[in-house]
């Protein structure tokens, strides 16, 4: 799954260590010496692809909270579009939802998948299980609820 940084440029750097500072410092290099090796890769344009994960571990322990970030007053190049895009398999449910949810931040152009909720949403019947989806509780998608009239 995607746990690690990408780059303007379109390269994945997939988070090997316990900490994602820790691999925030690698791609950094060892000149870095700031506190804050994460803010400085998303100040410099990196997406931060966040998986909590145990260290070392496959799977993720709180899909839920899993996200996406990026520089809040940025921009995704064409490159990182086309990697988000192209490898939609390897992002949680809940990242996907995180970058189509997005209304006014760096994601707010892109929709990615169909991992959203739509205002209409709220007075659904199937909406809680909707939303365990959207969180990454549910493996299954629901049925699709875009028959909904109000759509």
């Amino acid at each position: 799954m995607a746990d690690g940084f990408l780059s303007p440029e379109g390269k994945f750097f997939q988070k090997t260590e316990a900490y994602h500072a820790e691999a925030a410092r690698r791609i950094l290099g060892k000149d870095y010496k700031g506190t804050d090796p994460v803010s400085e890769l998303i100040r410099q344009g990196y997406l931060a692809l966040i998986e909590f994960r145990a260290p070392n571990g496959t799977a993720s322990l709180q899909p839920d909270l899993d996200y996406v970030l990026g520089k809040r007053n940025g921009q995704l190049s064409e490159p990182q579009k086309k990697w988000l895009q192209e490898h939609l398999n390897e992002l949680t449910v809940h990242q996907q939802y995180t970058i189509n949810m997005d209304q006014d931040g760096i994601f707010k152009d892109l929709e990615i998948s169909n991992v959203r909720l739509y205002d209409a949403c709220r007075g659904c019947l199937i909406r809680p299980g909707r939303m365990a989806w959207c969180e990454g509780k549910l493996p299954e998608e629901p049925y699709d609820c875009r028959v909904c009239d109000k759509i």
